[in-house]
């Protein structure tokens, strides 16, 4: 029986975006034992999930500060707790690792496991290549026109061909219409989970059986993906007072994100006489629990960001009368990369045409961040419309 450490320690996102390549992996080598190393924010996505045996996660944040902190005893620990975490890791005598996250600290990662084999992509940041053994060719690793989902299962497919032995492998990225067949696995919620969903829905008005639930996710660390307050107002407020639409509206998102979504808040209750079709949530759902909330909505917006995506994760392996359908709100990020990830009737992603979008940058050089200031609410509204049917 083979192991294989797969090294993607974060973000939500990235974890989300791997998940395919860890059902590929476990489908397509029998017996093969998986274990997987993180950071502790996505790990609760990888405990219990179908497709991993093992988690191992990496405390960087600790870890590093015992370093930096210039007191000997704390650093000492902090050496002394990394020792120890890298030799549990070679205990395990791995024939395989794979650095999925493409930086130096995860290559180096890879290669202290002690993995026999260590793969990875050529042409990632921070020379993190010179420390595998078996390197994917990939082109422009960077490109914005193929999706990381799709580059992952590529590298799958690469470690995949060399443990059978077979011929020099040439990598294939799969096309959008392939999409519907991608898994990926998450762990199922637990009843605690299931009840908690239930209380929060009953903070909005009792539906009928044409209620859409709509999800609204409007926190996210980079400026260059923030959509005004003001937008998700004007949006929220569309949507509540159209005619042909019987719909409720639920603001998610954690406990960073409370002032900016009690502000949203406040603005749609205001003059709409919609208070009792939306709930505020904001900081009462952990990551499992969002998985069961997804399970309930219509239709989830949000920027570019980690629970965005687990909505698409979870839409796409849905066996709940709700399946939700996701529309992303794009800025500076490439949406042909780093976009929601479904079938066309499934996902979509709202963007303007910028000449200077994607940049890919966490600050706007231009200092204007027209890509989302200036995407109108119209457009979103429209789009949002048309995935309601």
């Amino acid at each position: 029986m083979a192991r294989l450490l797969l090294v993607k320690l974060s973000a939500i996102g990235d974890v989300i975006h791997c998940l395919p390549a860890a059902h590929r992996l476990k489908q397509s080598l029998p017996g093969l034992e998986l274990h997987w190393l993180v950071e502790p924010l996505a790990a609760p996505l990888l405990v219990d999930n179908p497709c991993v045996d093992k988690v191992h996660v990496f405390e960087k944040k600790t870890w590093l500060g015992g370093l930096k902190s210039g007191k000997s005893d704390s650093m000492l620990k902090s050496v002394s707790a990394l020792r120890a975490f890298v030799s549990e890791l070679r205990s395990y005598a791995f024939d395989y690792a794979v650095d999925a996250q493409g930086l130096f600290k995860s290559a180096f990662l890879a290669r202290q496991s002690g993995a026999k084999r260590v793969f990875g992509f050529k042409g990632t940041r921070e020379m993190a290549e010179y420390l595998l053994s078996d390197k994917l060719d990939i082109g422009d690793y960077f490109g914005v026109s193929r999706h990381v989902v799709d580059l992952n299962l590529a590298l799958a497919d690469f470690v995949i061909s060399t443990a059978r032995g077979a011929a020099p492998f040439t990598p294939a990225v799969s096309v959008p219409d392939t999409h519907t067949l991608v898994c990926f696995p998450l762990p199922a919620p637990p009843p605690q989970s299931e009840a908690k969903v239930a209380s929060l829905f009953n903070l909005a008005a009792a539906p009928n059986t044409a209620t859409k639930n709509i999800g609204f996710i409007a926190g996210t660390t980079w400026d260059t993906k923030i959509w005004p307050s003001e937008r998700w107002i004007e949006l929220g407020k569309r949507l509540l007072e159209d005619a042909d639409l019987d719909c409720r509206i639920f603001l998610l998102g954690g406990p960073a994100d409370r002032t900016t979504n009690q502000y949203i808040y406040k603005g749609l209750v205001s003059g709409t006489g919609g208070g009792g079709h939306v709930a505020d949530i904001t900081g009462e759902t952990n990551l499992i629990d969002l998985v069961a909330l997804f399970a309930n909505l219509d239709l989830v917006i949000g920027a570019d960001t980690g629970p965005l995506h687990l909505a698409c994760a979870v839409g796409s392996g849905s066996s709940r009368q709700r399946s939700p359908k996701v529309l992303a709100l794009h800025g500076s990020s490439p949406w042909g990369r780093n976009g929601p990830y479904g079938s066309p009737a499934q996902v979509a992603a709202c963007h303007l045409d910028l000449s200077c979008q994607p940049c890919f940058s966490k600050k706007c050089s231009l200092g204007t961040i027209e890509c989302m200031k200036d995407l109108p609410s119209e457009k979103v509204f429209q789009m949002a419309m048309t995935m309601l049917g």
